[in-house]
């Protein structure tokens, strides 16, 4: 598991793994931001089909924490 504390400047597009270090090819698992301001973002999946890839966009997931 990593951490990563980043302090908004301004409009700032990172894919996963400019942010995070060592990330293993064909991660599958899940990246939880917090934030007290709203955050804007958008999920990209890339999945490898036959002939190429297939890049599409997804809705992220709201993280409810439990009680």
């Amino acid at each position: 598991m990593q951490t990563k504390t980043r302090t908004f400047a301004g409009h700032l597009a990172l894919l996963f793994t400019e942010i995070f270090d060592n990330v293993a090819d064909g991660f599958v698992g899940h990246v939880r931001i917090t934030s007290p301001t709203a955050v804007g973002m958008t999920v990209l999946r890339l999945e490898n089909v036959s002939g190429g890839f297939q890049l599409t966009s997804i809705p992220p997931t709201a993280f409810v924490p439990s009680s």
